[in-house]
């Protein structure tokens, strides 16, 4: 009676305890797997020159300044998803519909983008001092022209971009500091990367925001600090 007693909490206990054991297998190998996950963030102002001369009649020049922030996370090594979102806005003057000029009345404009995509980054080797990427995605930006809060009109466009940027190492310029990044923030590398971007977007239904992006920025690495 013991025996069949015994060989019953087997057949019932082995099963579940088999099933634990792989979940704290599965368990731990996702946590190694996070831990070994790099993020990181970033931050930039640029000149967007646009393709259409309308502008040069609204805000009197064929360029704006466009701030963005961004996050990126790197599934794979060096092939990172990225989101960003970004903000401009100008005083503006209003274009007659017949003669494509400047009327004189002025409106505010402001610009939302937002824009999700990937980069592929050519980092071989820790503490390589420079870092070119490539990268392409998906643009969504809204606008706003605003005459005052009870008289705007706004919209949306849609499109896609493509650029190459080249990362400079800054770390080698401030050791100490590198290292502390490293210490307290899990920064592993910090660059300033200079941009270049091409931006098509749609050209119907009001502004067209097509142009050319040329950016400076900061970047930050992000992750368990790899071994120095």
């Amino acid at each position: 009676m013991k025996r069949m007693l015994a060989l019953a909490l087997v057949v019932v206990f082995l099963p579940a305890a088999a099933l634990a054991a792989g979940e704290d297998t599965v368990k731990s190998r996702v946590k190694a797997w996070a831990e070994k996950q790099e993020t990181g963030l970033y931050g930039g102002y640029s000149l967007l020159y646009y393709d259409d001369p309308l502008f040069e009649e609204i805000i009197g020049r064929d360029y704006q300044p466009l701030v963005r922030l961004g996050a990126g996370w790197y599934p794979v090594p060096n092939l990172a998803l990225e989101f960003a979102v970004g903000g401009m806005h100008e005083l503006a003057e209003s274009v007659g519909s017949i003669s494509g000029k400047g009327s004189g009345e002025e409106f505010e404009l402001w610009v939302a983008p937002v824009e999700a995509g990937l980069r592929y980054r050519f980092k071989f080797i820790d503490n390589q001092l420079v870092v070119p990427s490539v990268f392409a995605g998906f643009d969504y930006w809204y606008f706003r022209e605003e005459r005052d809060s009870d008289d705007y009109v706004d919209g949306d466009k849609r499109g896609w971009h493509w650029g190459a940027d080249l990362g400079i190492l800054l770390d080698p310029i401030d050791p100490e500091g590198a290292f502390s990044m490293r210490k307290y923030w899990e920064v592993n590398d910090t660059y300033l990367c200079l941009g270049y971007e091409a931006l098509e977007m749609e050209a119907d239904g009001g502004l067209d925001f097509s142009g050319e992006i040329f950016t400076v920025s900061l970047r930050f690495d992000l992750g368990a600090a790899p071994e120095r």
